[in-house]
């Protein structure tokens, strides 16, 4: 019985941990439906974060043709709305300046909005795919 005991202590403990961390793909929002940036304009890949604690943010670019320019940035919002007023840049972020190659970027920010997104704006004429996942390690 003591065996079992302490069995049943051990998975939940292990339960308990493995909750901490979630990991999340961030997609094309409704006004970006595809994967893949072609060209000038602006794409938004965006996602939800529920609970309190760290989140980072990578954003990973693929050149596939053509001369990458343009930014990245990450944004955040309470509502979600599609009104471009609600959304506002996470404080003390920094604006990923785009290189002719493909990159990475991570960010890390105290995650205190439910939603955030990667705004990814290109110029000239190039074709790239922005990839943006968040991990959020919550805090107990």
């Amino acid at each position: 019985m003591k065996k079992l005991f302490i069995l049943a202590a051990m998975i939940f403990g292990l339960a308990t941990i493995s909750t901490g961390q979630t990991v999340q793909l961030l997609n094309p929002s409704a006004t970006s439906t595809l994967d893949t940036a072609t060209n000038a304009g602006t794409m938004y890949l965006a996602g939800r974060v529920t609970g309190a604690g760290t989140a980072v943010i990578q954003l990973n670019v693929t050149k596939v043709s053509g001369t990458v320019a343009g930014s990245a940035s990450i944004q955040a919002s309470i509502d979600n709305s599609t009104n471009p007023a609600s959304w506002f840049a996470v404080p003390g972020s920094d604006t990923l300046t785009l290189a002719d190659a493909s990159q990475v970027k991570a960010w890390t920010v105290t995650a205190n909005a439910l939603h955030y997104r990667v705004k990814y704006t290109t110029t000239g004429t190039q074709k790239s795919t922005p990839k943006a996942y968040i991990l959020l390690k919550k805090t107990n």
